[in-house]
């Protein structure tokens, strides 16, 4: 699966993450973040208070990386970190 405007995306019902390749070239932590942050898709299909739970339960520093470097090396649409980002605030 090619993706040109996605860092990542979950299919719960298959149980399958799939990660964009450009994620390589990013730094380790941007790498981290994606795959926890759909992985916890697989435990909750919503942004909601719970994924902000699992999030910080799971990446404790996650909103650090997101303000501080992952939103400055997005160089597509962030997605659905975005979306996670609206609903913790």
């Amino acid at each position: 699966m090619l993706m040109k405007t996605r860092w990542g995306t979950c299919n719960i019902e298959a149980q399958r993450i799939w990660l964009n390749l450009e994620l390589i070239k990013k730094p380790v932590h941007c790498l981290e973040y994606m795959i926890v942050y759909e992985m916890i898709h697989l435990l909750e299909r919503h942004h909601n208070e719970r994924s902000i739970a699992y999030m910080n339960r799971f990446m404790p520093l996650w909103q650090f990386y997101r303000e501080n470097s992952i939103g400055n090396l997005w160089g597509m649409s962030r997605g659905n970190t975005k979306k996670l980002s609206q609903s913790g605030k």
